[in-house]
């Protein structure tokens, strides 16, 4: 059985391949990779917060055009949607598209100038992978790297079902080495941290 970290490294890479293969979108992309969410495909694609649908399915087209995979509008809940795509790539990796449109009460600012590229994300995962090689865990959920559109930034979500004194162990392992502050409470971590990269890191326990 491959270790944790093996697994994150690989799928790192292969969500870069599909970003790289992708070219630079016009529109900011978010990447999660799931480690232990059964229900959840192991690379997640998703659309800036608060974007309409029409604003991003070009962008998810293409992707979906790349994997083989053809996007599907759905209704979720009070006059919302979501349009989203499932494959698996041919390592056997699974990989979903996931764009949601905003709930028609919820007030959106419009964004700020895009400074950040598809091809920054793509270049970020990679330089991340030494530093995620190391991390000494097996109790993480998810890493989610986010692009806000000016910056880019890592969020790694611990879960699992060991005890909380487990939780707080593999927190305090992914913020080890690195420039950090956690804080411990009854239920859970958080923190934030600067990575390798000098982009933000937050952390948190479930």
């Amino acid at each position: 059985m491959t270790s944790t970290s093996t697994n994150l490294v690989r799928l790192m890479a292969e969500a870069a391949d599909l970003l790289e293969r992708a070219g630079n979108l016009d529109q900011p992309l978010n990447v999660a990779i799931n480690l232990q969410l059964a229900a959840m495909p192991d690379i997640q694609v998703t659309g800036p917060f608060g974007a309409p649908i029409a604003k991003v399915r070009s962008a998810f087209d293409h992707l979906g055009d790349i994997l083989g995979a053809k996007g599907e509008l759905k209704p979720v809940a009070d006059g919302t949607y979501c349009y989203q795509a499932y494959t698996a790539l041919p390592s056997g990796s699974t990989v979903g598209l996931l764009v949601l449109t905003p709930h028609p009460d919820l007030p959106t600012a419009p964004p700020a100038p895009r400074t950040t590229t598809t091809a920054r994300t793509a270049a970020l995962l990679r330089a991340l992978a030494p530093w995620a090689s190391g991390l000494p865990t097996s109790e993480i959920c998810t890493l989610r790297l986010a692009d806000h559109g000016t910056d880019h930034s890592v969020e790694i979500t611990i879960g699992g079902t060991g005890a909380n004194h487990v939780r707080r162990t593999a927190a305090e392992a992914v913020a080890a080495g690195l420039p950090a502050r956690l804080e411990h409470r009854r239920f859970g971590s958080r923190g934030d941290g600067i990575l390798p990269t000098g982009h933000l890191l937050r952390i948190t326990t479930l």
